[in-house]
Formats: structure tokens, sequence, C-alpha cells
């Protein structure tokens, strides 16, 4: 073989049972009953309780009883092949979303009858289940009709499912010290010398390769650059996929990576110049003047000589970042005040950041995040891409990025990080040097992925796919047909009928020759 060409892993979620996760049937049954889970004060739905200091409350029996319908709409449509489980839950919990916030713009008139099946069964059983809540005064105070009032309590109902699903599986992924030791055919065939660089494409969220790479001193490039201080997260940059021969990407997310402002403002983050250089002048309100105050005397003077010019803006861009960067950065500089952000409207983000003691990096994420409220037009918020060191995540650092669910999936690869991402998998399908994919843990669900494959098994006759799983022709009823039993009988798809955990790397390099 070639030793300039690449090899590909292809993983799923069965590659990480071995190592004490809960099953998928586990899962649905835990999510569907709601023991043990509690949603805390700081909106976020844990598995058992917490300390004192954080109160916490049962998950609300309206969740519970909404998947319960849905669970029951799903086994009526699987009935004889598969019983739903919690990923087909989400997903009709997305489309219900969707539907009713306008999120998704999917019209589905199967699904709008059953919506409306809910609705009504919802308000004979639950009669103050639409009462105005403070958030829905917020945002329809007066003249609000009884539709548009259904139509938000129904979707607040569905975020709530769609965030109680999300937060159990992020935190039933976490597996602290776990036994990863069979996955010692890997670090063999990293080792490998036939191949230059190893690939391994995973729709895993939870962080069992990582933590086996390393254990194992195994070098490798995720995508996300080295972090500036211990502890602190590592940004997003497709660019640093490449730095190594080892290289992960996660199609599906992960558990530690989340949305989060960044600490300092750079050169872009103005949106509006104009406005923003005459509130600064002008002074309307009283964060400006507090700001305007604290620019030095070379910036106060490039706002009074401005004249529109491409050569200007980008002088006085510069001279505005690095004051907004010393201003929010400066601990002495006591940003927030009550009076003074008394008609700024504050993110819940913001505010949670304020209930909290914040020091070093988080004190100036939270002065940029004030800033960013109170200019939301010329310092629009921003928030990047970031992978932390553990999971979970902390309060204050959001959502972890993970795609759950079925068809959903479909658009969600479109979105921030998940278009580099599936770029990444496509390019490296559609390039010659890789013309060895070995797959193990998939149950070929994902009808994106599927397509992929069966167009790289067609590009070429050299391409070659071996599947490690005990009973293959289980996990292929979806993707068997025609072309593939050609590509079977012509040993183009090739089974090692084992688990993962009783392979060796002997029996997949044997598989591996033409």
């Amino acid at each position: 073989m070639s030793a300039r060409k690449h090899l590909g892993f292809f993983f799923g979620s069965g590659i990480s049972m071995k190592a004490g996760l809960a099953s998928c049937s586990e899962m649905t049954t835990e999510i569907l009953t709601g023991k043990n889970i509690y949603f805390n004060n700081g909106g976020k739905y844990q598995i058992g309780r917490t300390g004192k200091k954080q109160h916490s409350e049962p998950v609300d029996e309206r969740i519970l009883m909404f998947l319960q319908i849905l669970k029951t709409e799903a086994d009526f449509c699987f009935y004889g092949r598969r019983p739903a489980n919690y990923e087909d839950l989400f997903y009709m919990v997305w489309l219900v979303l969707g539907i009713k916030s306008g999120q998704v713009g999917v019209e589905n008139p199967a699904a709008t009858r059953l919506i409306r099946e809910i609705d009504k069964m919802f308000e004979k059983f639950y009669g103050n289940y639409r009462e105005h809540t403070e958030w829905e005064r917020d945002y329809y105070p007066l003249g609000c009709t009884q539709n548009r009032l259904r139509i938000d309590t129904l979707a607040r109902l569905a975020q709530n499912a769609y965030n109680y699903i999300s937060d159990y599986v992020c935190t039933k992924l976490v597996k602290p010290n776990p036994n990863v030791g069979y996955f010692k055919w890997i670090r063999t065939a990293v080792n490998t010398r036939s191949y230059t660089d190893k690939w391994f494409y995973t729709l895993n969220n939870d962080l069992l390769l990582e933590t086996y790479f390393s254990k194992s001193g195994v070098r490798y490039s995720d995508g996300f650059s080295p972090p500036l201080e211990s502890n602190q997260p590592r940004y997003w940059d497709r660019g640093k996929l490449k730095q190594n021969r080892v290289v992960i990407i996660k199609l599906h997310g992960s558990i530690n990576w989340s949305f989060l402002t960044p600490e300092e403002f750079s050169v872009g983050d103005i949106a509006s110049l104009p406005s923003l250089r005459r509130k600064l002048l002008d002074k309307p309100d009283p964060v400006s003047e507090f700001l305007a105050a604290r620019l030095n005397t070379r910036t106060h003077a490039s706002l009074e000589k401005y004249r529109p010019s491409a050569k200007n803006s980008e002088k006085l861009e510069k001279l505005l970042i690095e004051n907004l960067n010393r201003i929010i950065s400066t601990p002495k500089i006591q940003i927030y005040d009550t009076a003074r952000f008394q008609n700024v409207r504050l993110r819940g983000e913001t505010k949670e950041l304020l209930e909290t003691c914040c020091e070093g990096s988080d004190l100036i994420r939270l002065n940029r995040m004030l800033l960013e409220d109170a200019f939301p037009m010329e310092l629009p918020y921003c928030k990047k891409v970031v992978c932390f060191s553990r999971a979970p995540l902390q309060l204050r650092s959001g959502r972890p990025i993970i795609l759950l669910g079925r068809n959903n999936k479909e658009i969600d690869y479109f979105k921030p990080i998940f278009e580099d991402l599936h770029f990444q998998f496509d390019s490296a399908l559609r390039s010659a040097k890789l013309k060895r994919l070995i797959v193990c843990g998939y149950g070929f669900g994902d009808n994106v992925i599927n397509l992929r494959l069966k167009s790289w098994l067609r590009r070429s006759s050299a391409n070659k796919m071996v599947l490690i799983h005990p009973k293959p022709e289980e996990c292929l009823k979806g993707f068997l047909g025609p072309a593939f039993m050609q590509w079977i009988e012509k040993e183009r798809v090739v089974f090692i009928r084992k688990y993962m955990e009783t392979v060796s790397w002997n029996d997949i390099l044997n598989k591996l020759k033409p």
C-alpha cells in the first residue's frame, strides 16, 4: 500500500456501550418517567438534586405528559419495526417547536393536526396552562389574541421539553474515569506506518475517544486553538484541523462545546461605526456618557475630526477597539450600575453573570456583554464556538452544542461549526487519498451520512469499507440495495463479525488488503 494514503474511521454511539454509558432504551425510559431528574434555578435540568445553595424541583408533569403523547404517536408509526426512542421524541418536539414558533419554517399538515389535538388535551387537563407568564407579558403585553397566547404557551412547553431532553442526554454522557481499555486496537492503528494520516469521524457526543488519546499520549487535532491560559476555553478555528496526523471530527457536536461571548472586542465587532461615534459625541444616555468619559485623548480627537473614508474608518475602529478592551478589562472601572443601566434591556445570560461573583476572564466577558446590551445596533451580540476541557459545562457557559433527533439533523448540518465539519468530511470522501474506511458502532440511521458513504463507494472501485459489527445485516437493513449487494460480493464492503472490544488490529489489517 502507498504510504501517502489516508485511513478513515467512522464511529457511531455503539463504540461507547462497553464503557458503561446508558443505552438508548434506558435513556428513553428515564426521560419519560422523569425519575431523579430535576430543574434547577440556573435554568437547566440535571440528574439528582444539588446542594442546599441551589434550589431544584422535579420535572413539570406537563412536559412528561407531552412526551408521553408524542411517544404514543411515534410507537403507532413504527409499529412492528421498533419502539420509539428519545431521538424520535426530540425530533417531534423540534417539529412542534418549529411550527408553533416559526423557527424552522417547515410545513407539515399531519403535525399541525396533532398539535391542535395536544392543545385541546392540555386545555382539558390544565385549565391554567395558558396563564400569562412574565415572559409573555414582556413580549405581548396588550391586545394579545387568545390564539396568539395559545401558540406561545405551547411553544414554550415544547421549548422546555427540548431543553429537558438535551440537558438530560448531556449529563448522562458524562463518564468520570471511563474504562476505555478496549480502544487499544485504535492505538495500534494510529501507530501504523502503512498510512500517513488517520482521520476519525464520529457521531458521538461523549469524550471517550479524546480521553483515550490523552491517556495514551496520542497528539491529535480537533479544530480548536490551544488555550491562552490553563483551564480556559479553546476557540474554534477550522485552520487548526490539520495540525496533526491524527484528527478527530465530531459531526454531531460534543458535550464540552458551547457558544461563548469572547472576552475582548476585535476588529469587525463594531457593526455601525457612524452610529457609535455619534452616541459617544452626543452622550444621549448614561452608558454613552460613562463610556465617552473613559476614552483617551487621542480617541476623542479622532471622533471629533472623523471624515468618512475607508482609511479613517479603519483607524477610528482600531482606536475604539483598543479603548473598549482597556475599559472592560480594568477591574477598577465598574461598568455596571443600577441607575446607569436602568433603561437597558439585559439578556438572560447577562443577568445570570451579574448574580455571580465574577472575576478575571468572567468579569471581562460580563463587561463586554453589558456594552453589547447597551449598544445592540452598534455592538451586536457576538458568540463563538468554544471547547472546554471538561464536562458538564458550568451554567454560565450555556448549553452544549450537540445534535439530537432524526430528520432535523439534516438542517442543523448547515449551522455554525457543523457546516465546517461536514465540509471536511465530504471533502475527505471526495479525495483520492482516502481509499479505506473503517466503520464501527454506526447503525446507518442518518440519511445524509448514508448518501455520502454510498457516493464514496461509487466514486472509485478502489474504495473499500470495513464494517465491524457482530450482526452487520441487522444494522444495514435500511442501507442495503442492489448496488450495495454488489459491493459485498466484490468485497468492497467487508464484515468483521465481532464486537469492538473483541477486535484486534490484525483482524482489521487483513480486511484492508485489496
